[in-house]
């Protein structure tokens, strides 16, 4: 047994001065921790995203294999050639039929569902009504106030529900979630995103692709709780890019988007494709030197 040589002050004193020397280094004079601090929020966000990209590895690998399934994608490398290279689509005939199945279940939007007043504002309302009935002296005038509050509640209530049923008739809401039920069939996960069209006044649905969804991964689709996080990783052109964030800033009043870092991305894409084109011409220049002729693009060599 070797037993620990103990510090002396001096010893302790100076272990103590290197960790916050270096805790000094790691912590960064621009960056507070905190979630209004740019760079740490893109930084967590890129972290959440690895995380969750980590943990379900072997899960998007499947999932991958089964969407080349559907699209009916098969290897015949290991075929002879006179071997039949005809097969029966049994998954993409199973998933249709049952997407199909939903959509028409969902054609009529009127008896989808009904809306329930919440019990935190009818419950008081209820309690106050059903003391007031109970008392010795019953205050009919206090009884009709109450129970006129009740009923406009559920004439609001109504109302609400008529109107939204109305909007769902008229948005994209049944092809929307017939591609999301694919998706849930097929991969075990659906996600479908409700949107409003500023442009034509309406609710629109957007099918998410799953594959590009990465979610906390401790989150349990069984419970209530909502997940820690929710990422989705989208491509898009600059241009729609910059259209979408002046329409949001303008909308909210403030700065949403931050439009000197939307126009800092083209400057460094003008700046990469102006390198890659003095690249190309330096090669193709090396080439002419050297007796060799031809035309390179980009992303050659």
């Amino acid at each position: 047994m070797v037993k620990k040589k103990k510090r002396t002050e001096e010893e302790t004193r100076r272990f103590k001065d290197t960790l916050k020397a270096n805790a000094a280094k790691v912590e960064d004079s621009d960056n507070d921790g905190t979630l209004e601090d740019k760079k740490y929020l893109i930084k967590y966000i890129i972290d959440c995203k690895k995380e969750a990209e980590r943990a379900t590895k072997g899960l998007r690998d499947k999932q991958r294999e089964l969407w080349l399934l559907y699209q009916n994608k098969e290897n015949w490398d290991k075929k002879k050639k006179w071997q039949s290279k005809v097969f029966i689509p049994k998954i993409f005939m199973a998933v249709e039929r049952a997407t199909s199945l939903v959509k028409r279940a969902i054609l009529q939007t009127s008896k989808l569902f009904t809306m329930e007043q919440m019990d935190e504002k009818t419950a008081p309302l209820n309690s106050q009504l059903r003391e007031l009935r109970m008392a010795e002296s019953v205050d009919e005038e206090a009884i009709d106030t109450v129970q006129k509050k009740l009923d406009l509640l559920k004439e609001q209530l109504t109302e609400d529900e008529r109107r939204f049923k109305k909007e769902l008739k008229h948005s994209n809401f049944v092809s929307g979630y017939g591609e999301m039920t694919k998706s849930s069939f097929l991969l075990g996960l659906g996600d479908l995103k409700r949107l409003w069209d500023d442009n034509k006044k309406k609710l629109r649905y957007e099918n998410i692709d799953v594959l590009n969804l990465y979610i906390s991964p401790d989150y349990m689709p069984f419970e209530d709780e909502n997940p820690d996080y929710l990422i989705e990783y989208k491509e898009m052109k600059l241009a729609y890019l910059r259209k979408m964030a002046e329409a949001t800033n303008k909308e909210a009043g403030s700065e949403v988007f931050d439009m000197e870092e939307v126009e800092n991305i083209k400057s460094d894409f003008q700046k990469a494709e102006k390198q890659e084109e003095q690249r190309i011409e330096s090669i193709q220049q090396s080439l002419q030197e050297g007796g060799y002729s031809g035309v390179l693009g980009k992303g050659s060599l």
